[in-house]
């Protein structure tokens, strides 16, 4: 069966679409930018009004934003960021990968999550990482 998951501390998702699911044993994360914030949050989204505010925020800045957002949904299941067993990365250049990788290597022990990497002309308001995973209990 399958259940959404979703924090407070994590606004709502734009579209027709969970901020997470879990079936089973997996949990499965939308992919999430870190592009949106304020001074009040610390990562990039505002849950107030639904209300979105555009920061300029590096490569690095938008990747640990985007690893606070699954911290939060991953502790709405009991799982950390150690039961993700891959990621997706949408890049809009290649070029940010090194930055990319020094932000989860912070984050994750050997062996590393497997990952799919995409490069793609551009994505939603203006982001230029966009990552998703799916996580084992």
């Amino acid at each position: 069966m399958k259940y959404a998951i979703s924090s407070a501390d994590v606004s709502q998702s734009k579209g027709f679409y969970s901020q997470a699911t879990t079936a089973g044993r997996l949990i499965f994360i939308s992919g999430q930018t870190g592009i949106y914030g304020d001074e009040d949050h610390a990562f990039s989204y505002i849950n107030q009004h639904s209300t979105y505010t555009q920061v300029s925020l590096s490569i690095a800045e938008q990747t640990e934003n985007i690893i606070a957002i699954f911290m939060k949904l991953l502790d709405e299941v009991n799982c950390t960021l150690s039961d993700i067993a891959q990621l997706t990365i949408f890049v809009t250049s290649l070029d940010y990968l090194p930055e990319i990788d020094a932000v989860l290597q912070k984050y994750f022990d050997i062996p590393a999550p497997a990952r799919n990497v995409a490069h793609v002309c551009s994505l939603p308001d203006n982001a230029c990482v966009e990552i998703g995973c799916i996580a084992c209990r």
